[in-house]
């Protein structure tokens, strides 16, 4: 039963779980409780990588291919959204090298109303896994560049799911999955990059994080207002509907 809920996941496991913990709502409580003092001798947590079951979601086995293009209108529509007093003017015409960043609008999810969950996102359970934390945000990553893209030109995206982990924080469970993604161009560029997506509850009220001070020293500083107008069309012009990007009642 846990490998087919959690195969392929790493998991943590309490010295004993609660009678709502979701391994006790897999298993039964008193069985929950023996696997947890198994794995923790009763001390601390344990993380368990959870072998692929049969029948498992078999997160890790995932893989996805999609074509794409940014085109110089799409460039157009990012450019707006993003565009500052600062900015310098960019040549968004077909062939033009593509800004670092911008193949992130090349291949919107045409995801139909009725599939998208109460925070505008995609309901998981396709490429992403299902798992049992109802929000979902982007949580960092990271980015290497070879070559140029070019606007205009056809794109190949290939995605895939590196590593899924759960664990314990201060605002209790949550899941981190990590997506593998390679962007190629016909005329040779290419971006790879890792994107690292969290999965968290929906908490009793909001709770604004804690101040970071910005790294320093720095070599250039701007300062842009992104108002809602700015999300609002950010939002349109990467066709991404999740809400925090727009819904300051919702994000509060």
């Amino acid at each position: 039963a846990i490998a087919a809920e959690r195969g392929g996941i790493e998991i943590y496991v309490p010295p004993a779980p609660a009678a709502d913990h979701w391994l006790s709502r897999l298993v039964g409580h008193a069985r929950a409780l023996a696997i947890g003092e198994h794995l923790t001798c009763g001390i601390g947590g344990a993380r368990v990588e959870v072998p692929l079951g049969n029948h498992g979601h078999q997160a890790q086995a995932r893989r996805q291919e999609r074509q794409g293009c940014l085109t110089p209108e799409l460039a157009g529509m990012l450019q707006a959204a993003i565009g500052h007093d600062a900015s310098a003017p960019r040549d968004i015409a077909a062939g033009a090298g593509m800004p670092r960043l911008w193949h992130w609008a090349a291949f919107p999810s045409f995801t139909p109303q009725a599939e998208l969950g109460p925070d505008g996102h995609p309901q998981p359970g396709g490429f992403l896994p299902r798992l049992p934390l109802p929000r979902r945000m982007w949580a960092g990553g990271a980015l290497s560049f070879e070559g140029d893209l070019r606007i205009g030109e056809p794109l190949r995206l290939r995605s895939e799911i590196l590593k899924v982990s759960e664990k314990e924080g201060a605002a209790g469970p949550m899941a981190f999955v990590t997506v593998g993604h390679v962007v190629e161009g016909d005329g040779g560029g290419r971006v790879t990059e890792e994107q690292d997506i969290v999965y968290l509850g929906i908490p009793q009220s909001f709770r604004p994080p804690k101040p970071v001070p910005p790294p320093g020293p720095l070599d250039f500083e701007e300062h842009v207002v992104a108002d809602e107008v700015r999300l609002f069309r950010f939002s349109a012009a990467t066709f991404n509907a999740h809400r925090i990007h727009y819904d300051l009642r919702y994000a509060r």
